[in-house]
């Protein structure tokens, strides 16, 4: 009899452990589906805010860049000395914009806010001339400081063209301040942060300024 409950109590040690063991990793597999579940809802959260944000982005460049080209619209009818500083001070582009400015293909730069330039300046060795030249097109410089305020940011060019032929570059700076605050704005819950970057995947903006 003694014998039979020793052995008895053995099954029984050996059916608790087995439950155990089966409990154990019951809990490690309902863990994994519980981590599983997070990590794929973060995911999805983490996508689907950084494609509203990008897609604000493309939203608030498109928008700049469609006023500096209406701008050129109303400078190829007529950039006379007096309209063109009449158009570049247009609150619609000054509340817009660092500066907008007109390089000519004869070197003349026009600027509202009015800034001069340092002495040998020339707009026509400038990169965002040269970009919206190159092209024919609008174009968007990488970041860089501008000389005027010490500021970071971008320049929006295009071509200014009369009777078929170019006759200066218009563009307007842009501070990234506001891209950065956007990038800030993305929560991404403490596990990284974001980044604008170009096609060759190199940071244009990043949320730290």
């Amino acid at each position: 009899m003694s014998k039979q409950l020793k052995f008895s109590h053995k099954i029984l040690l050996v059916a608790a452990v087995i439950v155990s063991l089966a409990l154990a990793a019951f809990a490690v597999f309902n863990a994994y589906l519980q981590r599983n579940a997070i990590d794929q809802s973060l995911r999805a959260t983490l996508s689907e805010t950084g494609k509203v944000t990008a897609s604000n982005i493309a939203y608030w460049l498109d928008a700049r860049v469609k006023l500096i080209e209406s701008e050129v619209q109303v400078l190829a009818r007529d950039s006379s000395p007096a309209v063109l500083v009449e158009v570049l001070g247009q609150t619609v582009y000054t509340n817009n914009f660092d500066r907008t400015f007109l390089g000519e293909t004869n070197g003349t730069y026009t600027a509202r806010p009015a800034y001069t330039p340092a002495a040998g300046y020339d707009p026509r060795k400038r990169p965002w001339y040269i970009a919206a030249t190159s092209a024919g097109a609008t174009a968007i410089t990488p970041p860089y400081v501008f000389a005027s305020t010490g500021k970071s940011g971008l320049t929006i060019s295009t071509p200014l063209q009369r009777d078929g032929h170019q006759v200066g570059v218009v563009a307007g700076d842009l501070n990234l301040t506001t891209l950065i605050d956007m990038l800030a704005s993305l929560d991404v819950g403490g596990l990284g942060e974001a980044f604008l970057v170009d096609s060759d995947g190199k940071i244009l903006v990043s949320s730290h300024p």
